[in-house]
């Protein structure tokens, strides 16, 4: 079965951040010798229940004593990445040529049972991501979800209530999709169709044991993998352009003032990620607790 950390977020680097793939934490320092500021990273899970910020006191006093706070992109502007309106090439004719017979049943039954016809107006990488995040809010650690609100959006809520400015580091996140969604070749389609409907069945049959990467992330068992370039299929619009977008911003807000930075914890992984990417520019990056 693929698994579901396949679908969200070789050589050795010389840098001692390398010996620190697997800290067992979410937060990282940043430091610049000469400069007087202290900023921290944070690596989110965006469908984690947002509640969890809150057993993080260590994270939410550095957030609090932050003079900025970034985000990738705020609540307010945020427009429903799932709205097939953007999408108008796909249709249900579309996706059945891209789906076996096998498949096409079980995408038919999965969009029956949701008596919404509308995922068929999404393309793949969209579609793939919009039911990852069903299947994470939905079927893994439900006990403890009160709500559906992002960790991001609740992290925007308490920076806002301490008074502090919060600056998005992204452009419109549905037209990030867009501008994927049309970049992928027919290869790259295929591996989003077969994730589409391994989810799709999962979920069909309330099968909650694909959770393992949610579960890994609440134990702080993330191995940020610094010596290696890219993840394997790695995602470029994603991932790695946007970390090299954010970086200018990011290098001159830290010179500055202290910052807080709360973005999905791909975005810190691999040698192309935000933690070596500012290794590379001078900074002393640090992993340390997050509670």
């Amino acid at each position: 079965m693929l698994r579901l950390g396949v679908y969200i977020v070789f050589l050795l680097i010389p840098f001692r951040l390398a010996g620190q793939s697997k800290p067992k934490t979410i937060l990282w320092e940043v430091r610049s010798e000469n400069v007087p500021y202290v900023s921290y990273l944070l690596g989110t899970f965006h469908e984690v229940q947002p509640d969890f910020i809150h057993s993080l006191p260590a994270t939410t006093q550095k957030l609090k004593n932050a003079e900025v706070l970034f985000i990738e992109k705020s609540a307010d502007n945020q427009l429903d990445v799932s709205s097939g309106t953007s999408y108008a090439t796909w249709n249900r004719e579309k996706w059945q040529q891209l789906l076996t017979q096998q498949q096409q049943q079980r995408m038919s039954a999965f969009v029956t049972k949701a008596e919404d016809d509308s995922y068929y107006k999404l393309p793949p990488l969209v579609l793939t991501l919009t039911l990852a995040r069903l299947y994470i809010q939905n079927f893994c650690d439900t006990l403890h979800r009160a709500s559906y609100e992002l960790m991001d959006h609740r992290i925007e809520k308490l920076g806002k209530a301490t008074g502090i400015p919060v600056v998005s580091l992204d452009k419109e996140h549905a037209l990030i999709l867009k501008e994927g969604s049309e970049s992928r070749d027919s290869v790259q389609n295929s591996g989003y169709v077969a994730a589409c409907v391994t989810l799709m069945d999962l979920m069909l049959r309330d099968d909650a044991t694909d959770c393992e990467v949610l579960n890994r992330y609440l134990e702080f068992d993330i191995d940020y993998a610094l010596e290696l370039e890219s993840p394997p299929g790695s995602d470029a619009l994603q991932l790695t352009e946007r970390n090299l977008l954010w970086l200018p911003k990011l290098h001159e807000a830290f010179q500055k003032k202290n910052c807080f930075v709360a973005v999905g914890y791909g975005h810190l992984r691999y040698s192309s990620g935000l933690l070596m990417q500012l290794k590379r520019l001078g900074y002393s990056v640090s992993p340390i607790s997050a509670r």
